[in-house]
């Protein structure tokens, strides 16, 4: 490609003639080409501060994907050893106090029954 556009230049070069720039739009047109490659470096620089943030981003979303899933992985853990520590029937305060009941009152017919 430039090649081409060297090829056409030079052949087309003589057909046009030459014109020559004044000292003071060579200054301006120097300022430009200055002032636009601040511009390119500044530009240059936000992207790659922008590219660092998209990662860090991208590096965040990750971590949290990962710390949500911990998270659920422990929620399911607590319930399991919820269930576990759930007391089974036979460890019911309200048994235990009838079986208490059922020991004293059969213990006390009991009597009553050898003693007549």
């Amino acid at each position: 490609m430039k090649w081409l556009i060297t090829i056409l230049f030079l052949v087309y070069m003589p057909i046009f003639g030459q014109s020559s720039l004044t000292d003071e739009q060579i200054l301006q047109i120097k300022a430009k080409v200055e002032n636009i490659q601040k511009e390119n470096k500044i530009l240059i620089e936000l992207v790659s501060e922008y590219e660092k943030n998209a990662e860090m981003d991208s590096l965040l979303l990750v971590k949290k994907d990962e710390q949500i899933k911990t998270l659920q992985e422990r929620s399911d853990l607590l319930e399991d050893q919820v269930k576990l520590a759930k007391p089974k029937w036979f460890e019911n305060k309200y048994a235990w106090y009838g079986y208490g009941v059922f020991t004293v009152v059969g213990n006390i017919w009991l009597y009553d029954k050898v003693k007549n």
